[in-house]
């Protein structure tokens, strides 16, 4: 299975045993994945050693509804809704 690992410096991302994306680092920020079976419900990045979520994306039996982000400003952001 192909999987897009790097891109020059500013980007590495590793893959779980199944091939899914397990982390990716942009700009020497990590963001982690976390999974519902196949589908990447939560990304979080480690934050002065805490956990924090940074999106989180809400399926229905026709693939994704809603992807919540939070903005730097903290706020979340509603970026898509399908229905």
């Amino acid at each position: 299975m192909d999987q897009l690992t790097s891109v020059g410096a500013d980007f590495l991302a590793g893959y779980t045993g199944a091939g899914l994306r397990a982390w990716r680092m942009v700009d020497g920020m990590t963001t982690y994945y976390q999974y519902d079976g196949t589908m990447p419900v939560c990304e979080y990045q480690i934050v002065e050693d805490t956990p924090t979520v940074t999106a989180v994306n809400t399926f229905g039996p026709t693939g994704l509804l809603a992807r919540n982000e939070v903005g730097a400003n903290g706020r979340e952001l509603v970026v898509s809704i399908r229905r």
